[in-house]
């Protein structure tokens, strides 16, 4: 069990009122494949949205594990050695109206495709979600399943509730009742926490159907099981085992795994629903980024051309003719540097090209993009044409080979007359300059004897980098707490012309920054925007640090190698080593 935060994106859907219910029969079954767009993600716990509907991946103690959501409402999720792995996919709503103030039932159409299952202990494939605001319920939570299917060999059982609350008779089939309490991570706060759980299981299994998840709260309230404001309601597929050592392995196919609201208790079919998302493109709801900045990659709003794979904070194995789209504000107009911090690795050393087009308009083509491996990102420049201020639709097509890539930064350059105006400004100052950086190079001095004093008695290790004016060791504690949201350390605070994405060598970092020692916090859990290098200060990507997790078994989990890591974080880093 893995929560999302809440949005407030629900599809409604209205029944074709002339049509029969025979007509609206669950014709959705004879689906075999998915025809939408698909989005791709890896990892032990991601989560988005494609289309209209937002999606999660988690696993736990796996070999590999990854799952394709399409905009259309369906998904194929893939697993190898999981000790337990899910994925969902349906609607999220605020948690603010009950299932029978939405206007509609909420209904769920599945379809299940089993491929090369193994080692499967229990499973659950059906809907799921959470209410809050429960009567009666610890925290007034309760985490629901309607369980239809299972991956396992056998149905769940009693095994799954404390209390056995009765049966009843859904569209003809009998489901069991059991309410449970839980005690485990639940929404609305980041500590474990108790609160109840509803299992209804079918009695005889399904691979496909239309789940009416309204007409199974109401069951559950005619059995004293009350309950209260919507927060999610997902197409569930869940596999798990319990032995030691144990793993589950191979592929859950739903050619069908859409969530909407109706307008009535009568399912509607396949052919009735209106996807507003085209087939040939998905649809994300992303902020808009302005320009001068950076734009994230992963943060696109429509693709096409092609699939794309998301791996947290990297696009990659993006096929040629793949592109993406970003909304953006351009608050200065003129002509822009573009930096793409991209990696592409190739045994004959054939590079790739990215264009980059505003409001379908060509602005720049970046060539020549070749690194020295996949996780060796480096920074490509090309310079735009003349970019208008306003709001415009930015556009990154690759017209190339496969590569990955992380972002796209756009700094505005600098004008003749400006740059002249800047350099009489600094030659007006320079004396009262030399004099401050005699005193500043006093200063550095002597903290980096500070530094050096204090990094011998308190850290494990070290790292020195050399600059033409002095040879400096900076170190910064790498004790952790892996149920502390912060870390202390003794950390370098770097002026805004210090450490850049695109920085080459951790030498060119602090040979043009000015350093101070402070005792900062540094932040760490949750926040995405965790740079992460290696000792020669190349850009190995980013890592999220999650609740309870310390920053060295983040790292670990992302790059999978022991070694000493440099972690920055805006204008602070701090130095983490990694053992197996």
């Amino acid at each position: 069990m893995r929560v999302l935060p809440k949005s407030a994106k629900v599809l409604t859907i209205l029944s074709l009122g002339f049509l029969s219910t025979q007509v609206l029969a669950q014709n959705f079954c004879s689906t075999t494949g998915h025809s939408g767009t698909g989005r791709t993600v890896s990892g032990s716990y991601v989560t988005g949205s494609v289309g209209n509907y937002d999606f999660q991946l988690w696993y736990d103690h796996a070999q590999s594990g990854s799952a394709t959501f399409y905009n259309e409402g369906s998904m194929s999720c893939s697993f190898q050695g999981a000790g337990d792995y899910l994925c969902r996919m349906g609607l999220q709503f605020n948690s603010d109206k009950t299932y029978d103030q939405l206007g509609g039932d909420i209904m769920a159409e599945f379809k299940l495709v089993k491929q090369n299952i193994s080692g499967v202990g229990y499973s659950y494939v059906g809907v799921y979600g959470w209410m809050e605001g429960v009567s009666g319920a610890p925290n007034g939570l309760v985490e629901y399943y309607v369980v239809d299917n299972t991956l396992a060999q056998y149905m769940p059982g009693d095994w799954v509730g404390d209390t056995k609350k009765g049966d009843y008779t859904i569209d003809g089939a009998v489901y069991t009742v059991y309410r449970n309490t839980r005690f485990g991570p639940a929404i609305g706060g980041n500590n474990d926490r108790e609160f109840h759980q509803y299992f209804s299981v079918r009695k005889s299994a399904r691979d496909c159907g239309t789940i009416n998840v309204s007409a199974h709260i109401k069951k559950w309230k005619e059995l004293g099981m009350a309950d209260g404001k919507l927060y999610e309601a997902k197409v569930l597929g869940e596999a798990g085992c319990t032995g030691n050592g144990c793993g589950v392995s191979g592929t859950a196919d739903f050619p069908v795994a859409r969530v909407y609201i109706g307008n009535g208790s009568t399912p509607t079919s396949s052919s009735s629903v209106n996807n507003p998302a085209s087939s040939s493109a998905v649809v994300n709801p992303v902020e808009v980024t302005n320009i001068p900045g950076t734009v994230e990659l992963e943060n696109f709003a429509t693709s096409g051309g092609d699939e794309v794979t998301v791996y947290g904070n990297i696009v990659g194995e993006i096929k040629p003719g793949a592109w993406l789209e970003y909304p953006i504000s351009v608050t200065s107009a003129g002509v822009y540097t573009v930096n793409l911090l991209a990696a592409r690795q190739d045994d004959q050393n054939r590079t790739t090209t990215v264009d980059i087009s505003v409001d379908g308009k060509s602005v720049a083509s970046i060539t020549g993009i070749l690194t020295t491996g996949w996780n060796d990102y480096d920074s490509f420049t090309a310079e735009t044409t003349n970019l208008t201020a306003g709001s415009h639709t930015l556009r990154v097509t690759f017209t190339g080979g496969y590569v990955n890539v992380d972002n796209l930064k756009f700094t505005k350059k600098t004008t003749a007359s400006s740059s002249s105006a800047k350099q009489s400004s600094s030659s007006a100052n320079q004396s009262s300059s030399s004099v401050k950086q005699s005193s500043s190079s006093a200063k550095l001095s002597s903290s980096s004897a500070l530094v050096q004093s204090s990094s011998s008695a308190q850290v494990e290790s070290s790292a020195s980098v050399e600059s033409s004016s002095s040879a400096l060791e900076i170190s910064s504690a790498t004790a952790e707490s892996s149920s502390s949201s912060e870390v202390s350390s003794s950390a370098m605070e770097i002026s805004s012309s210090a450490i850049g994405e695109s920085s080459s060598s951790v030498g060119q970092w602090y040979s043009s920054a000015t350093m101070a020692m402070a005792k900062t916090r540094f932040s760490v859990d949750g926040d995405r925007n965790l740079q992460v290098f290696d000792m020669q200060g190349r850009f190995l990507g980013r890592v999220t640090v999650a609740q309870g997790v310390s920053m060295e078994q983040a790292l670990r989990a992302r790059f999978q190698k022991p070694g000493i890591y440099l972690v920055k974080q805006g204008g602070r880093f701090m130095q983490v080593r990694v053992t197996r």
